[in-house]
């Protein structure tokens, strides 16, 4: 038999599900939000769909995505969880894209090397 969830309960879920938490990503508060389809990060106070992450990602890294991607996983899988919060800076300084001289901030175009990537997993 079907009964309807009472409104006090589905209040508090809904309450709940838009309850704004903070996650920490490499020295950074990230702003994220549950949803249906699991924790998003917000911009604009609104849950980014991994549908545009994925074409931001592949507009930077045409063709190489598939290998960063995959190497990416490979230095995660490599260390503990504790082990990858507290490395996971240190790590990407040493994989960071490699910005021209004169360039500058977040948005500067690099060279991202998915080769340093996968030698540090296999260093661990």
């Amino acid at each position: 038999m079907f009964k309807r969830t009472p409104k006090d309960v589905r209040a508090k879920r809904e309450a709940k599900a838009k309850q704004v938490l903070q996650v920490e990503l490499l020295h950074r508060a990230v702003p994220v939000v549950q949803t249906p389809e699991g924790l998003r990060a917000l911009s604009k106070e609104q849950p980014i769909a991994a549908a545009s992450v994925e074409t931001y990602l592949s507009s930077k890294f045409k063709d190489s995505l598939g290998a960063v991607s995959d190497a990416m996983v490979e230095l995660a899988d490599s260390r503990d969880p504790e082990e990858l919060a507290a490395e996971a800076y240190g790590l990407y300084e040493q994989f960071r894209p490699a910005v021209p001289a004169g360039e500058s901030g977040w948005g500067a175009a690099g060279t991202l090397s998915w080769v340093k990537i996968r030698k540090l997993a296999k260093e661990k």
